[in-house]
This record gives C-alpha cells, sequence and structure tokens, in this order.
C-alpha cells in the first residue's frame, strides 16, 4: 500500500551479565537512561527535507556516538547519541515520502548493516552504564553509612555530656541542701 510505513525495531538483547551479578541488564542503569530518554529527542519528518539529509543526519549521529563511546566518562552522551541514531532510522526515516524509492535503496542497505552493530553497541553500553551506576550506587551506601556511623558517634557523645550534666546538676544540688552526692556507679 502507498504510504505505508514499517516501523523497524532494534531492542537489546535478552540476558544478564553473567557471572558478575544477578541483576538482568540494565537494571542499575534504568532510572539514569530514563532521565537521558529525553536528550535523545523526538524528530519529525519533514518531507520537504530530502531523505538524504536524514541519511546524512543519521551518519553524523552514529560518528558523534563511536566518538563518545571512545570515552569511558563519555557514556551517557554515547547513550543519547546512539538512541538518538535508533529513533531517526527506525522511526523518522521509515516515514518519508521517498523511503521506498529504489533511489535510496544503498542507504537504507547500509543503514540495516549498521543495526546489528548498534545494538551489540547499546547492549555493551548498558553493561558499563550499569557498572558505573553499582560503582556510584556504592559510593553513596559508603557515604551513607559514614555519615551514620558519626551521628552515632555524636549521640553517644551528647548522650554521655547529657547524663554527665545530671550528674554534675546532682552533686550541686546535694552540696546546696547538705545531703551526701551521689556517686556514678562504674560499669
Amino acid at each position: 500500500a502507498a504510504g505505508a510505513h514499517h516501523r523497524v525495531r532494534i531492542r537489546l538483547l535478552p540476558g544478564g551479565r553473567g557471572a558478575r551479578g544477578a541483576m538482568p541488564l540494565g537494571d542499575s542503569s534504568k532510572i539514569w537512561r530514563e532521565k537521558l530518554q529525553s536528550e535523545v529527542g523526538d524528530f519529525e519528518v519533514l518531507h520537504s527535507l530530502a531523505i538524504t539529509k536524514y541519511y546524512d543526519m543519521a551518519e553524523k549521529t552514529l560518528d558523534q556516538a563511536h566518538l563518545a563511546d571512545r570515552g569511558n566518562d563519555e557514556v551517557a552522551h554515547a547513550y543519547v547519541f546512539y538512541k538518538r541514531w535508533v529513533h531517526l532510522v527506525c522511526d523518522v526515516i521509515p516515514k518519508h515520502n521517498y523511503y521506498r524509492d529504489p533511489r535510496y535503496q544503498i542507504h537504507k542497505a547500509s543503514v540495516q548493516g549498521q543495526m546489528r552493530t548498534v545494538n551489540v553497541a547499546l547492549e555493551q553500553l548498558v553493561m558499563r552504564m550499569d557498572v558505573v551506576a553499582e560503582e556510584h550506587a556504592q559510593k553513596h551506601a559508603e557515604k551513607r553509612a559514614a555519615h551514620e556511623e558519626r551521628l552515632k558517634i555524636q549521640r553517644e557523645e551528647l548522650r554521655a555530656a547529657e547524663e554527665a550534666a545530671a550528674v554534675a546538676a546532682a552533686a550541686r544540688a546535694a552540696r546546696t541542701s547538705g545531703l551526701r552526692p551521689l556517686r556514678r556507679r562504674r560499669a
């Protein structure tokens, strides 16, 4: 049917991280990746823009993803660029009026050939994001535990100071009333 659009899907492969951990792929970084989704963008197809421009845009986006993916501290940027590429090639380009035109099949074939590579890259990136998220959670837990320990020590010191103040007050009261002062029991 003319004008019908087929939606191409890329999905992360199922499975966990093997012997590393019990959580399935992507669980640790899920919230982080959901927050990044807003940076991916939502492009609408403009039929007045040549389809080759969209393919060029996808190619440049993939280049940016690869560049960001090379640096370990750029995982968030790499994720956004890979997801943007997926959105362009799976959601936007297939809606273009010339998507089925035989003149542009070489572009379509090239993109389809890259899908498996991008899928693997995204899966590996999600695993790296999980590690980063787990490290961040561990550091946060350690900071929280240290804070809790400091609070515990402060409470103990406050309790000891209050007890000493109560003993001192009782001693003052005993002196003024002529009674023997209370002595603190030794543990």
